[in-house]
């Protein structure tokens, strides 16, 4: 399973069809639950870490209310330590934006540790602290929106808790971001994060808002980014197309970004492969989005140094099954090199 905070989303109970307000598609909704059920199996349960699986879409400040938490192997180290929740061996100091601001409302202080901008997505800390006469745990904070230099954004994304005692859990929370202007996120930006609802253990749910102004700046990670433009194009079986924009490498992982023509249901889309050296590669779906999908590299976290990887697509139609078997799968053109050496 990736160590990358995209999958760190598993099961869940929640029930996108509950929401007043929403744009999510079918396909949407199949793939952010297909996510939350994936590899939920092939984890050990440890009381101390919980995973709790949150969808946002912040244009219209829509969070599940029913939200399950999971523990979670992966997150062994603190998890309000951006690079250990990420899985990532590199140190991220240079790129971190330290916050650390506190709210407090209702009982319950929120506080805004430190934040990352990567291209098109916002990684970030919390920690929550309880009265320490309250017998109640804080299982996880809902994000309600973010505003880039005053524009709200949509977004989807989750993250992962550690309860540090009674009273206080830190949470990292990884948003991709849409809506965005191009290299927007690549210098200094206004940032505007309210948290609207705290779930607790008992079920008790506290009211907010924790709101959160500040200045926070991506150039640094946006300059050691490395890009390789793609022209790729393939054809699903029903005639819908699939173009590969480009490939993506930094501290914080690897992507691929496409582009797809597609109505309907859609597909559900993985990258596999090798680089030169032999060793496996595979890139999942990290965003719901169904005709700008991002895939992001499986089990690796940080620098990667190969000089070429040489890969295949697969496809499997979710007209007919929200969870496909692994033999619904099948090839989707003939394999393609991407170079790294550039």
């Amino acid at each position: 399973m990736s160590k990358n905070i995209y999958n760190l989303l598993n099961e869940t109970n929640v029930d996108l069809d509950e929401y007043k307000e929403q744009d999510f598609t079918n396909f949407e909704k199949i793939k952010i639950k297909k996510r939350f059920r994936k590899n939920i199996n092939k984890h050990k349960y440890n009381k101390k870490i919980i995973v709790s699986a949150s969808v946002v879409v912040i244009s219209i400040g829509v969070m599940g209310t029913d939200v399950g938490v999971y523990a979670k192997e992966k997150l062994q180290e603190m998890a309000y330590d951006i690079s250990r929740a990420l899985g990532i061996s590199t140190d991220l100091d240079e790129y971190k934006n330290i916050i650390n601001k506190a709210v407090s409302k209702n009982g319950l202080e929120v506080m805004l540790n430190e934040v990352i901008l990567n291209n098109d997505e916002i990684v970030f800390s919390t920690t929550t602290k309880r009265a320490k006469n309250d017998e109640s745990e804080v299982a996880s904070i809902s994000l309600k929106n973010i505003s880039i230099n005053g524009k709200e954004l949509s977004a989807f994304g989750g993250g992962g808790i550690e309860k540090v005692d009674d009273y206080t859990s830190e949470q990292v929370m990884s948003m991709t971001l849409f809506g965005l202007e191009e290299k927007e996120l690549k210098g200094n930006v206004d940032i505007k994060i309210t948290f609207d609802e705290a779930y607790c253990d008992n079920d008790e749910v506290i009211k907010g808002p924790w709101i959160f102004k500040f200045r926070a700046d991506g150039s640094e990670l946006a300059l050691k980014t490395y890009e390789v433009t793609l022209n790729e194009n393939f054809t699903f079986e029903n005639g819908e197309k699939l173009e590969l924009k480009k490939y993506t490498s930094n501290d914080l992982g690897q992507k691929i970004y496409m582009k797809a023509n597609i109505e309907g249901e859609g597909y559900d889309v993985y990258v596999k492969g090798h680089d030169e050296l032999g060793n496996e590669v595979s890139f999942s779906m990290g965003n719901c989005s169904m005709n700008e999908p991002i895939l992001s590299m499986d089990n690796y976290g940080g620098k990667y140094k190969a000089k070429e990887l040489k890969l295949k697509i697969y496809a499997a139609s979710l007209k007919e099954e929200a969870f496909p078997s692994s033999s619904k799968y099948k090839q989707v053109g003939e394999e393609f090199t991407i170079d790294l050496n550039n």
